[in-house]
């Protein structure tokens, strides 16, 4: 986690000193590859496998992973750990959300697809996609919502004291896109043997 918020500092420290278009194109492709990397991080927490300290586990986990990728703990854990209970099967939470996408989802790919679908990916274009996760949110309790409002109020805070607002749009612009790109791509990659036709 340590190495992935750096390397996201670093990325915005670039792009901040290059302060051109084509910079902040760059950092909003290099983010959304660190934002999959610091989810894949808090997969790992969900799975308490950060520390064995179950409270510190959570508390790392939800502070620097899941809050700032606005997902709530408990409904990604219970989520997460329905898909590893159910897996494959009429019941995994995972396939019934693919199946509701058909066909972006489907596997084997056609030739060609891999690459056409990442590029509509880092241009938004699959954006309806990500939204449909994101409203997900929407099932999460009061309690579970906290820690992301409260991360994001004090990263708002923190931005403007200093003048980074900017990192705002980065963030979320690199959420749509190349972050989904990424997301996809571990998805797909995960059943490689059943990925290309």
């Amino acid at each position: 986690m340590i190495l992935d918020w750096s390397l996201v500092g670093l990325v915005l420290f670039a792009a901040f000193e290059f302060d051109h278009f084509l910079g902040y194109f760059l950092a909003v492709m290099a983010l959304g590859p660190l934002q999959h990397a610091i989810g894949v991080m808090a997969h790992d927490g969900a799975h308490k496998r950060i520390t064995k300290n179950a409270k510190l586990n959570d508390l790392l986990t939800i502070f620097f992973g899941l809050a700032p990728l606005i997902m709530p703990f408990k409904l990604y854990r219970d989520f997460h750990f329905g898909h590893h209970l159910h897996t494959g099967t009429e019941k995994d939470g995972e396939l019934e959300f693919k199946r509701s996408l058909a066909p972006a989802w489907d596997l084997p790919l056609k030739k060609g697809q891999l690459l056409t679908t990442a590029i509509k990916d880092c241009l938004g274009l699959n954006l309806k996609e990500a939204l449909k996760m994101g409203g997900a949110l929407s099932q999460a309790s009061f309690r579970d919502l906290l820690p992301i409002v409260l991360w994001w109020s004090a990263a708002v805070a923190t931005l403007a004291w200093f003048g980074g607002l900017w990192i705002l749009p980065l963030w979320f612009i690199a959420s749509a896109t190349s972050f989904w790109a990424s997301f996809r791509m571990r998805m797909w990659a995960e059943r490689a043997n059943s990925a290309v036709m």
